[in-house]
């Protein structure tokens, strides 16, 4: 195809066009440029688009465009974000890095199957849900504080800060660029705590005292400082408004449309942050005097009773404790804990529903089933217990921070700004795509072991550190998620990383990864780790085949080694048998040397001491025979030969030679053996000694004098 010149389009010359497209009118051309604004071209005539505009056009420099299936404009900046105009070419919204994305440089647009705007950026993507019907508003400069509190009357927004009470005239429409101009009301200089609309004018609880605001000016109707708490006194058709303050409780009275200060209640003059009507009593609370159970008096003039709950009535601690009414019961927080008051027992009790959330959040409710839990750093929508949306936004956590404007929408207060929402949002979501989670599973290397839900995989041991990705089709910001796995992990734990789960050392078995959000999405994946090689069925089937073998090998050895034991054991019994007998005939051939060494010794006696009677007789026979030889010489003579055959008596000497030799044979044989030169006579000394004789004993049994046997026993040496 040959490219043709359009008509008239000389106009664009030396101008950079960023983009053509179709305009939602037949046959026109919507032409975006650089610096030069935008035009629509028909039919060869050429008119500028929003000509108001141009220089803003030309400033920040028009990248790119996009006509949405429903005929909105999307323009993409290089210097400040994207403008979102409507179907009637009314700016809708401008969104830059001062409220929402990240980056002012727009380098691509693209509209999903949703209906959802996703911007490329210089840096980053971001994604713009057209469904949302949220504004918000984000006080960069800090020009008007922290808010607190925020209110409508007619078409002006009022804003309740730590500075004062700020207006916007929300007929004025919103300037391109820059967020909505905020003027300080009159006279509203300080603290402001709440505004509360009356019929053409509001009310301001304020740290100076009370104030009615009216034609944007505020006017003084109290002194009382603090005015923390204000709400209509139930059943006195707003007629009469009580006021938790400083110094106590007050009562403001209805004079005509207007409001006028009544009296202050008499009998409690501690602070009072927020009450609760409860038929005849009131509730109330205080930063540092913990909670009160109030009776007053039909008028309201005076408190009858004042009861305070403590540890004693079921609070651990009196500080900083948070009063609400949720669900029709009497709640405070402590800081980590729910109780609710039990009217049975009149204390509160662990209020133990909320177990399955994270601990560190405050109640404020909505309408109907919608209320809000506020962590330090984020906001959760709820519907009864379920999880509707994140609101990633710090919030202000005062009592005021979720405020039902006159509407129809809801206001929530933020330390740097608010944020307003339809109420038509707070509705219970219908499931689709974005409520799946899918789930993957990485092992080393980064290798994707497991990708297909519904579907049991089976991954080695030896890659059971498994990292898990996730994602889902829901692309908000600062949604958290929490995970269980089966067995094991049976509570939800929370993610810290947003992307991915670390399971390591994870045992052979069968398990079930489950994943969710608190936005209700949700996943699921099943897989197997299967038994290390060691734990294989081959391996457990050798193992089995070895433990028998085992056991037949150490039976076999153990039956061989009681053999061996038993044949040991019968040797030792033999040869303890032979040992003890040898034992007993050793006994016995003592007992009997013994013996006959007794028997020697009695022989050796007997002829020791027959010889010395013997020859003491013969000594006397030999004196008398000197004496008378001539009568008794042949007597005598007589007598001296018997006596001498008995001396010298063979028969003797034989058994005593007999009994020596069996009583010392060894050692005789033992003396012969090292002494052979050794006489009878020498071996015979020899026993005599050992058998401990002296000379004198000894020297009859040889038959000679005791001298004689000093030389004989010389001689042995």
């Amino acid at each position: 195809l040959k490219p043709k010149l359009l008509d008239n389009t000389g106009f664009f010359k030396n101008k950079t066009i960023s983009g053509i497209h179709a305009y939602p009118e037949p046959n026109t051309l919507f032409i975006t440029t650089h610096s030069d604004g935008i035009y629509l071209y028909k039919s060869g005539v050429i008119t500028p688009w929003r000509k108001d505009l141009k220089a803003y056009f030309s400033a920040s420099q028009i990248n790119k465009a996009f006509i949405t299936k429903n005929n909105k404009i999307i323009l993409g900046t290089i210097r400040d974000g994207v403008l979102i105009f409507d179907k009637n070419n009314e700016l809708q919204y401008h969104i830059n890095t001062s409220n929402g994305i990240q980056n002012n440089t727009v380098l691509a647009i693209v509209e999903d199957l949703d209906r959802n705007i996703w911007l490329g950026l210089d840096k980053g993507i971001s994604k713009i849900d057209m469904s949302q019907k949220t504004m918000q508003f984000k006080d960069i400069s800090g020009s008007i504080g922290s808010v607190y509190t925020i209110s409508t009357l007619d078409s002006i927004l009022y804003v309740g800060t730590n500075q004062g009470v700020y207006y916007h005239d929300m007929k004025s429409g919103v300037k391109t660029g820059v967020q909505p101009a905020f003027t300080l009301v009159e006279g509203s200089q300080g603290q402001a705590w709440q505004l509360l609309a009356l019929e053409d004018q509001l009310f301001c609880g304020h740290n100076e005292g009370s104030f009615l605001i009216k034609n944007k000016k505020a006017i003084k109707i109290s002194s009382i400082t603090g005015g923390w708490y204000n709400e209509f006194i139930p059943g006195t058709k707003k007629q009469r408004l009580l006021q938790g303050n400083y110094t106590g409780l007050c009562v403001f009275l209805k004079d005509g449309k207007s409001l006028k200060y009544g009296h202050k209640i008499e009998g409690y003059n501690q602070p009072v942050k927020k009450f609760i009507f409860e038929i005849t009593h009131l509730w109330v609370c205080n930063q540092n005097s913990g909670i009160k159970r109030i009776k007053l008096n039909p008028e309201y003039t005076k408190a009858i009773e004042v009861k305070s709950y403590d540890k004693n009535r079921g609070l651990n601690q009196k500080n900083n404790l948070d009063l609400v009414r949720f669900r029709n019961r009497i709640m405070v927080y402590d800081g980590e804990n729910h109780y609710y008051y039990d009217g049975k027992t009149d204390r509160f009790i662990l209020f133990k529903e909320f177990n399955y959330f994270d601990k560190g959040f405050i109640i404020r409710p909505l309408d109907g089933n919608n209320w809000l839990r506020i962590y330090p750093d984020k906001a959760i929508r709820m519907q009864e217990n379920n999880m509707e949306e994140q609101i990633p936004y710090l919030f202000n956590r005062d009592y005021h921070n979720a405020i039902e404007l006159n509407t129809g929408q809801y206001a929530f207060c933020l330390d740097d700004g608010y944020i307003i929402q339809n109420k038509t949002q707070v509705s219970k979501k219908k499931l689709n795509d974005q409520d799946t989670i899918y789930i993957r599973l990485f092992g080393k290397d980064n290798k994707c072991l497991a990708s297909l839900q519904g579907k049991r995989t089976e991954i080695p041991f030896s890659l059971n550190d498994i990292t898990v990705h996730f994602y889902d089709l829901d692309f908000k910001t600062g949604k958290t998620y929490q995970y269980r796995l089966f067995p094991g992990i049976q509570n939800w734990k929370t993610i810290d990383n947003n992307s991915l789960v670390e399971l390591n050392n994870l045992r052979s078995g069968k398990y079930k990864l489950e994943i969710r959000s608190h936005e209700g999405a949700n996943g699921s994946i099943e897989f197997d780790i299967l038994p290390p090689w060691y734990l294989s069925y081959f391996a457990i089937l050798f193992y089995v085949i070895a433990l028998f073998g085992s056991i037949y090998s150490i039976n076999r050895y153990y039956n061989k080694k009681l053999m061996q034991t038993k044949t040991k054991m019968m040797a030792d019994q033999a040869r303890l048998i032979k040992e003890h007998a040898m034992e007993i005939e050793n006994q016995r051939l003592l007992n009997e040397n013994i013996y006959k060494n007794k028997e020697l010794a009695n022989v050796t006696m007997h002829l020791i001491q027959k010889n010395e009677i013997l020859q003491d007789i013969r000594g006397e026979l030999m004196q008398m025979k000197s004496q008378d030889q001539k009568h008794a010489s042949r007597d005598i003579q007589t007598i001296l030969k018997q006596i001498n055959q008995n001396l010298t008596l063979e028969a003797d000497k034989k058994l005593f030679d007999t009994s020596f030799d069996e009583v010392h044979e060894s050692f005789l044989k033992q003396l012969k053996k090292d002494f052979p030169s050794l006489t009878r006579e020498d071996l015979k000394l020899a026993a005599f000694l050992k058998m401990d004789l002296s000379s004198k004993e000894i020297a009859p049994l040889f038959n000679i004098s005791l001298r004689g046997l000093e030389n004989k026993r010389y001689r042995l040496r």
